[in-house]
């Protein structure tokens, strides 16, 4: 499938690693704590929403967990008007094994909105990285 973002990196962490982190839906503010507030999940697993308040932003983003498939994939839509400049989102982030590691796709489609597409693929590919820079982060550390 094609995205209108797409970012691909490959970890030092195993995919069941890196998987669990993403998994863990509500979590998302251990992986960008200088970036989100808080968090407030409602419901659990396929289906559930997480509420996440930006740190030092009006607004908040409301994402709601659509697919796991173990070790494997992680799928959520935005489903409110976000913050973000973007509307009709859809992300998938696939997880394959790689050498030394696993190999992170994360891609999404959407409409910009208040912004040129160029800008809102900034401000999406900024936020994968971060977010990725964050599962390295905790993936590497004992007990996490």
């Amino acid at each position: 499938m094609a995205y209108d973002v797409l970012v691909e990196r490959i970890v030092a962490l195993s995919p069941s690693r890196v998987y669990a982190l993403l998994a863990d839906f509500g979590g998302i503010k251990r992986r960008l704590p200088d970036v989100i507030e808080s968090v407030e999940m409602r419901g659990s697993g396929i289906g559930s929403v997480r509420t996440i308040r930006l740190a030092g932003k009006p607004g908040t983003i409301e994402e709601r967990l659509e697919a796991l498939v173990e070790n494997r994939l992680v799928s959520y839509s935005i489903i409110n008007e976000s913050p973000l400049p973007v509307d009709h989102y859809h992300a998938v982030v696939y997880l394959d094994d790689a050498q030394d590691g696993c190999r992170i796709r994360w891609g999404a489609n959407w409409i910009a909105r208040g912004v040129s597409d160029e800008q809102a693929r900034q401000v999406l590919i900024a936020t994968y990285n971060r977010s990725i820079d964050g599962i390295v982060r905790l993936g590497s550390q004992a007990g996490s």
